[in-house]
């Protein structure tokens, strides 16, 4: 009997374990016991971030609550003089893909390239303010396992620039990130140009703005347009413009957002290749014989410069392969100390890999 009492006794004693150790596994896991919370805590968050969310346990954040804290601020918009309405107007829309940890990029293209006053004055002379009037729009999905957190919300009613995909986060979705960017930029806002870069492309806001009004206003499809399918069912059947940069004319958009779901909904993964495929559908649909890429090339510079190297030819309106902020630093004060009237064909360099002095490639100045 005593045998029998002691083997129970450490069978309960067992279970109790592995109920205690499960039951914390749960909680780190899943935010709660079994699961029964969303915030989950994974190998992306820091400590500093497990701290923060100690404090942020409501489970029950939606798109209302974004909303009602969003409509708590005030935000100041234009409206489009020619219309004569309360249309929101901007000369260009900025779409930038972004998840809800990426905050650290949010924040670096708002106070770097994205702020006028970080060029200097001298770069926008005789630039019509109108070229520089953009809106910018972050397209975010949601995390897996977790609500969106009180950082990300305050994010969303300070800067009022986020757009929200009903998503959860992966690669696969950035397509669907940008065909709900461009819908979302009809129903928010007028504009004349549609933009989709990536976090890591460096924009030459002067040279853009000088550049843009060079562009016709109607059938625009451009960029670094040289691209094909390699493989399967779309192999070679049409053109696109690689992701980093490529800009659309509002109309080419207005015509993306009336293709039905059975022209939208095809298993292509690339961003960029999906994109060509829209605007080639449009084409057909709409007959539009002179909608075509537009390959110039030096709108995007992807090759011709070794981001390693800290070498750069600032000839372009976009800069794209600067794989995380250090880089995209670098570049950029590279680019805002260069006098490009001084240096032959803008090459300029960093004088070695950990220098902040940069000098003309052909000579320093």
């Amino acid at each position: 009997m005593k045998v029998h009492k002691t083997k129970t006794i450490s069978t309960l004693l067992i279970c109790a374990l592995v109920f205690y150790v499960y039951q914390n596994y749960c909680y780190v896991k899943f935010g709660g016991p079994f699961g029964t919370t969303s915030l989950l805590i994974d190998h992306h968050i820091t400590v500093k971030d497990l701290d923060r969310e100690q404090s942020f346990q409501n489970n029950d954040i939606n798109d209302k609550s974004i909303d009602q804290r969003r409509s708590n601020s005030t935000v100041n918009h234009k409206t489009n003089p020619a219309q004569g309405g309360s249309t929101k107007y901007h000369f260009m829309i900025i779409v930038i893909p972004s998840m809800p940890k990426s905050k650290n990029y949010r924040d670096y293209l708002r106070h770097r390239w994205l702020n006028e006053s970080c060029w200097g004055s001298h770069e926008f002379e005789g630039i019509d303010k109108q070229y520089l009037d953009f809106k910018l729009m972050f397209v975010v999905g949601k995390d897996k396992y977790r609500a969106y957190t009180a950082e990300f919300i305050e994010e969303m009613t300070q800067y009022d620039d986020i757009v929200l995909i009903d998503k959860i986060e992966n690669k696969k979705i950035l397509k669907d990130k940008v065909l709900w960017g461009m819908r979302k930029s009809i129903e928010l806002y007028d504009y004349k140009y549609f933009i989709k870069i990536d976090h890591d492309t460096l924009v030459d806001l002067p040279h853009l703005a000088k550049g843009i009004q060079t562009l016709p206003d109607k059938n625009v499809y451009t960029g670094a347009c040289k691209s094909v399918i390699k493989h399967g069912s779309y192999q070679k059947s049409f053109v696109y413009c690689v992701g980093n940069a490529y800009i659309l004319t509002r109309d080419v958009i207005e015509k993306i957002a009336m293709l039905t779901e059975e022209e939208t909904n095809i298993p292509l993964i690339p961003e960029d290749g999906y994109t060509g495929w829209l605007v080639s559908q449009v084409k057909d649909k709409f007959n539009l014989t002179d909608l075509y890429p537009l390959k110039r090339g030096w709108i995007v510079d992807r090759f011709n410069y070794k981001v390693g190297a800290g070498i750069y030819h600032f000839d372009r309106w976009f800069y794209h392969w600067l794989k995380g902020i250090f880089k995209m630093e670098r570049a950029f004060t590279c680019r805002v100390k260069a006098n490009l009237t001084l240096c032959p064909d803008a090459h300029y360099r960093y004088e070695n890999i950990n220098s902040t002095s940069c000098v003309c490639d052909h000579g320093e100045l």
